[in-house]
Formats: structure tokens, C-alpha cells, sequence
């Protein structure tokens, strides 16, 4: 049986953006099944997996031809991956579900089409269903499984230059019993992977020049070799060219240990907080003696070691006076410098979730299953505590998406990137009116997101609306920003949205509510274009861009005053050489400034990989034409 698995990331507003989509779970699926029978095992890679349009996306696997498809689900994708597996299943495709997301009281994923779903761990399983011929009484343990893996990396399953970053595993489980959280919900012990199979997935990421290795486990202090592991790695990794990051309790961390994350060359730690109010530590299991979390903190942070603390608003047990605590003990400790702060998910297979009635825990229904209130928090005081959070840290936990607004390119035509073997496209542009029923066929080959870019000439909302209609309609859970270049008036934006038929209620509309709690519809971003008229287009899913025609570029002191707009788009006629001293000039620091784009493509492509590389795939942009 042909075999495809696939992973789909989560809803972006810009193309072309690192996803983070990493298909390690399909990876580790395909590394259980022995040669002959894995020839007939594919992973949708994730250059393709992450970029496609909900139709591209559903051809491509048609054409692939499966008798299988299985999805890794989380809860960022899995009604997308429901969605297309519905479509799947009338072609006589089987349909595996696999994940976080798949949990014995998870309806969502019980009740779906899928003709199976794998709770937990799933090597095991899917090597009994792919090749049972082989299947052996010591596969039926995944820890055994688990422990005699090789990296998918090593295999070369995996694109790690995409990310310029790897996973990997050290341990399966956690001893821990947190409430909101699922780590320990697949296994009761936890699972430790041999050093030597961890170390050849780091020697490979430093071969590679990859610069960063991630351990993935939920508390890297649990592993009981920790110290010799250490000092491996520190050998490994002499030039100390690769960093490393994971997660780590902070009251774990004595001055030994700190010495020896330096040396291995540990760039970060992802240190769970969540809060400092000890109801909210106790309802959720969660002890922590906050004075060794500080000696602990304190202790990587003399090593050049990072701390990102983690603080959750919402919990149980907790209300505004804790969230204020909790942020002002941040600031008391100096660790405003990197923090996370997020609502609590009440999310299927926890604990919360079990007991949600008793705690009184409201709650969205649907993905990504926010916080709404709770006995200590009204759903006013929830959206408030993001407001102080923000206020008191300077930090934007829900920034607007980039401005990129790209659309002359060589051949004059759409903006199209190729994904493996096929072109697909990322910006529609519509400055003279196209058939509809060209619009029809194109809408087949989206890429995810995309923009529709209308010009001028474009006055007829009914086409306007004709034509998004088209689009969101073959692709469904399909985020899409649509500009207006010079437009004479304001865009019809309720009608537009009346005439969208994206899945409601989107994803992004749970995960950006903190942004924009007013609105219904946040998987849409309205762009204005304009060098003479001022619309004041900034409410939310709205923003205004001043276009630069004029014979100088701008000074860093003009770019600083444009408080009326929300961008600046450079559409000048200046040669290479003027726009690349330009760009050189301005990247450094282009951070403090409001955003910069170009209407050319090929500036635009320089001025990412100059100040914007980090958040962009370069591997994407390269195949961008």
C-alpha cells in the first residue's frame, strides 16, 4: 500500500514565512517501517506541504496517487486536515489521524471520516498496519521502537536548511502532571533515547552548518544522564558553531549545570512560569519555589544563557491581581527581555479539559480552544490582562503581519513560486479585468496565503467581490490579504467579507481575538496603496500604505515621521545601484521603522534576505518568479 503523510502548518497572513512546519512525527512514522516496505512510505515535504492552497494541496495528493493518507494533527490544522481528508475519502483513500489533537475525548477527530486514530505514540501502530508481515513482539513497545531510531535528519527525510534549525528528541513523556498540559498524556514513564543516537543527529547538524539544534523534550533537567550528556555534547561541539535550545524548570539549574549548558554552547532555555500565584500553581500540579526559579534563571543568564519565561493568563485559580503579580515579578527580576504570555487553551486530553465544568472553565469549542472566563477572570479582564502585559513589558504579543506588497516582476505577470515540480501562485495582480472564468482555473493553483493585488482601473465591486468569492471558495481555510493600488475610494470591506466563503470560525479568528476582540473575521487583511489620497484606513484587518514616487528615497528621518500610515511602499524608477546602497544603509535598522517594501520583486527579494531573514524562508523566495 502506497503510504503519504502529511503535516499542515499553521494559518499565516504572509507568504513565504518560516512556518516551523517540521513533519517530525511522519518522519519518525517512516523510520519504523524496514527497507523493502518504505519505498512505499512518502512524507509531503515541507517546502511543499506548508505553501500550497487547500485544492493545490488536495490535486497534489491525487496525483500522488495513495491508498493511505495520514495526517499529524494539532490544533492549529486539524479542521483543515479533516477538510481535506473528507475530500480524500471519495476518492476510496483511507484516512489515518494521528497527534496531538487525536485524544479519546476529542469528538472532533472521534466523529470525522478518518477509518482510524492513533492515540499517542504511533510507530508502533502504523508499522503493524504497513508491514505486519514483519511486525515483531518487541514492536509492540514504542519505547523500544523509539530508543533504536535513527534521525530522520541523517536519513535525509527532513529539509533542515529551511529553517536553518533540527529537532530532536532526547526523551519521549514527562514526570510532570501539569493540568493544561498533554506531554504526559500518551506514556506513564518517561522514555530515554541513547546518547549515541541524539549525538548523530548533532554531528550532522554541524557537518551541515545548520546552526541551531533544538531537544524537544518537555523538561531537558529530566534527563537522568544529563551531566555526561552535557559534556558530550561540549566535545561534539568544540567550535561551538551550532547553538542549542530546549525547555528546562528553572529551580533545576544549579551553578554546575549552568557551566556545562555554556560549554556545550546553549543559546536558550524555553522556562515554563505560568504564574506566580500559588491557587493557580496548585490547581494545575504545577509546585514551583520561586526563589530557586530565580537562582536558576539567574544562574544562565550570567552565561549568556537566554530565559524565555513563559506566564499563561486565565488559569484556574488565578484573576487580574495574579496576572499583575505575575508580570511584576518579571519585572522586579529583570527577565522582561524575552517572555511569552499566552491564554489558556483548554485543550483536548488535559486535565483542564476533563475537568473543565468543575473548574469553571469557559471556553471556545473550536481550535485553538482559548480561554473565554473563568471564576477568576470575566472574558473583559482576560482581554485586559494582554493590554497590561503589553503596557508593562513593551513587547506586542499580537504584532500586525509584515507588509509586503511586491507585484512587478520580469514577466509582468502574476507572482508565481514553484513548489517540488509544480507552479503555483502567490500574488494574483489585477490591474486590467481578467474572465472569470480564468480567475476559476487560477483558483486551483493558490499558494498559502496569497494576495489579490487590484489596481486602478479595477472600479467594478461586483467583480471585486465575484472574484474573492471564487477564490476563498476552492480554498477554504486559505488566510488572503487583499490590496488596493491607488484605489479612488475605500474598499467595500463588509461586503467583501460578505462574500468570502472561508470556514468559519477560522483559526486565526481564536488566535488573533486578543488583537482584534471586535471582529468575526481575522483570516482577511484589507491593504490601501496610495500616493495621494488619505483614507484613514486603519481599523482592524486594515491598514494604509503610503507609495514613494518621488526622485530621492527617503531620509530615515522622514521614514520616522510617517505616523499616518502603517507602511511605505518604494515605487520609484532608481537604478540597482542606488536602491542597494540604499537597502544597505537602512537594514540595520529597519526594526524601528515602519514597514518597507518594493513594488519590484527582485528589491523586494534583497530586502528580505538583508533585514528580514530571520522571520522569511529564503528557500521560498528563491523559488519566488
Amino acid at each position: 500500500m502506497k503510504t503519504l503523510l502529511i503535516q499542515l502548518p499553521i494559518p499565516r497572513l504572509n507568504s513565504g514565512l518560516k512556518t516551523g512546519n517540521v513533519p517530525l512525527g511522519g518522519a519518525c512514522l517512516k523510520l519504523a517501517i524496514p527497507k523493502p516496505y518504505d519505498e512505499q512510505v512518502e512524507i509531503v515535504p515541507e517546502s511543499i506541504g506548508s505553501y500550497l492552497g487547500d485544492f493545490a494541496l488536495i490535486e497534489l495528493i491525487l496525483y500522488k496517487r495513495p491508498d493511505i493518507v495520514c495526517f499529524t494533527l494539532f490544533c492549529w490544522n486539524v479542521k483543515r486536515s479533516i477538510y481535506i481528508a473528507e475530500k480524500l475519502k471519495k476518492h476510496n483513500i483511507r484516512i489515518g489521524f494521528g497527534g496531538p489533537e487525536a485524544c479519546p475525548d476529542n469528538r472532533l477527530v472521534l466523529d470525522s471520516c478518518a477509518d482510524f486514530v492513533v492515540f499517542g505514540e504511533g510507530e508502533s501502530f502504523f508499522k503493524k498496519i504497513i508491514c505486519p508481515q514483519v511486525f515483531t513482539k518487541e514492536d509492540k513497545d514504542n519505547c523500544f521502537i523509539f530508543k533504536n531510531l535513527s534521525s530522520p535528519y541523517v536519513q535525509g527525510m527532513l529539509e533542515p536548511h529551511i529553517q536553518d534549525s533540527i529537532l530532536v528528541e532526547t526523551q519521549r513523556g514527562c514526570p510532570y502532571s501539569c493540568g493544561y498540559c498533554y506531554y504526559n498524556k500518551s506514556r506513564s514513564k518517561v522514555c530515554v533515547r541513547p546518547a549515541p543516537r541524539v549525538y548523530e543527529a548533532v554531528e550532522y547538524a554541524i557537518s551541515e552548518k545548520i546552526s541551531e539544534v533544538y531537544f524537544l523534550d518537555p523538561s531537558l533537567n529530566t534527563r537522568p544522564d544529563l551531566e555526561g550528556f552535557l559534556k558530550d555534547l561540549s566535545l561534539i561541539n568544540k567550535d561551538k558553531k551550532t547553538g542549542f535550545h530546549s525547555e528546562i524548570r528553572a529551580e533545576s539549574i544549579t551553578p554546575k549545570l549552568g557551566d556545562l549548558f555554556f560549554e556545550s554552547n546553549f543559546k536558550s532555555f524555553e522556562i515554563g512560569l505560568q504564574s506566580v500565584n500559588s491557587s493557580a500553581l496548585s490547581i494545575m500540579k504545577r509546585p514551583t519555589d520561586l526563589s530557586k526559579f530565580i537562582k536558576g534563571v539567574n544562574i544562565l543568564k550570567k552565561r549568556g544563557i537566554s530565559p524565555c519565561v513563559d506566564l499563561i493568563t486565565g488559569l484556574p485559580g488565578d484573576d487580574p491581581l495574579g496576572i499583575k503579580k505575575s508580570i511584576d515579578f518579571i519585572l522586579e527580576n529583570n527577565l522582561e527581555e524575552d517572555v511569552q504570555f499566552f491564554p489558556l487553551s483548554v485543550i483536548p486530553g488535559t486535565d483542564f479539559r476533563l475537568n473543565h465544568q468543575k473548574l469553571g472553565l469557559k471556553f471556545n469549542p473550536e481550535p485553538p480552544y482559548n480561554i473565554i472566563s473563568s471564576p477568576g477572570f470575566s472574558e473583559e479582564d482576560i482581554l485586559k490582562s494582554f493590554e497590561y502585559a503589553e503596557q508593562m513589558l513593551g513587547i506586542s504579543f499580537f504584532p500586525m503581519p509584515e507588509i509586503e506588497l511586491s507585484h512587478k516582476s520580469e514577466s509582468g505577470k502574476d507572482i508565481k513560486v514553484k513548489l517540488g515540480s509544480f507552479d503555483y501562485i502567490s500574488k494574483l495582480i489585477i490591474f486590467e479585468k481578467r474572465d472569470l472564468s480564468e480567475i476559476g482555473k487560477i483558483s486551483e493553483k493558490m499558494a498559502s496565503p496569497y494576495q489579490i493585488i487590484f489596481g486602478k482601473k479595477i472600479k467594478d465591486k461586483d467583480y471585486i467581490l465575484k472574484t474573492i468569492e471564487i477564490l476563498s471558495l476552492k480554498n477554504p481555510f486559505i488566510p488572503f490579504e487583499v490590496v488596493f493600488i491607488e484605489p479612488e475610494f475605500k474598499p467595500c470591506k463588509k461586503e467583501i467579507l460578505s462574500r468570502t466563503r472561508l470556514e468559519r470560525p477560522h483559526f486565526l479568528d481564536g488566535d488573533l481575538r486578543f488583537l482584534y476582540p471586535d471582529q468575526g473575521n481575522r483570516a482577511v487583511l484589507f491593504t490601501i496603496a496610495t500616493s495621494e489620497n488619505y483614507f484613514d484606513f486603519r481599523g482592524e484587518m486594515e491598514r494604509e500604505v503610503f507609495i514613494w514616487k518621488r526622485n530621492v528615497l527617503p531620509e530615515i528621518e522622514y521614514l520616522e515621521s510617517m505616523d499616518d500610515y502603517d507602511g511605505i511602499l518604494l515605487d520609484s524608477n532608481f537604478s540597482e545601484l542606488e536602491i542597494e546602497k540604499w537597502q544597505d544603509e537602512i537594514a540595520d535598522k529597519a526594526d524601528d521603522l515602519l514597514h518597507i517594501t518594493f513594488s519590484d520583486l527582485k528589491h523586494q527579494k534583497r530586502w528580505i534576505k538583508l533585514a528580514m531573514a530571520d522571520t522569511y524562508n529564503m528557500f521560498f523566495y528563491d523559488s519566488v518568479f
